[in-house]
């Protein structure tokens, strides 16, 4: 007597038969037939890394600029990030000494400085003035934010 199932059932088995048999070559069960990689001899150099070339130094000054006070934290990211607390009395200005890598002389590394809100002499709040300097060039000097890629 022989029985026969509903298509749908059939689908449905062929499917999962499939889809175990796929699993079951992805490595869950390893046989001694299999071939592996030949093993490196210890004595063969290991291949080593192209030479990227030297680097390059930078020195980048990062400044808030007037006088006064700055009302809210200075932040910056130079050689690290950084921030300085509220009440720094202007003119602030950090120096950082950049190693640039042959990548990073091609496509730039970012600095930046946030002036955020300065109180003037006379009270007076407003939006701080901001300036990156580059091996002692003036490269950028905004209101608020300066960013510059340093190559």
């Amino acid at each position: 007597m022989s029985h026969t199932m509903p298509h749908k059932k059939v689908g449905l088995l062929v499917a999962g038969v499939t889809a175990v048999a796929g699993l079951a070559g992805c490595g869950g069960a390893t046989s001694s037939t299999s071939t592996a990689p030949p093993a490196v001899s210890s004595s063969e150099p290991a291949p080593s890394a192209p030479a990227e070339g030297p680097t390059a130094v930078r020195t980048v000054k990062l400044e808030v600029l007037g006088e006064g006070r700055a009302v809210q934290p200075i932040m910056y990211v130079g050689d690290f990030n950084g921030t300085e607390t509220g009440g720094m009395t202007l003119p602030w200005s950090k120096t950082v000494t950049l190693e640039l890598t042959p990548a990073e002389q091609k496509v730039g590394k970012l600095v930046s400085v946030v002036a955020g809100g300065v109180q003037t002499t006379d009270g007076q709040i407003t939006e701080g003035s901001c300036r990156i300097s580059v091996d002692g060039r003036k490269v950028v000097a905004a209101k608020g934010l300066c960013e510059y890629k340093v190559k």
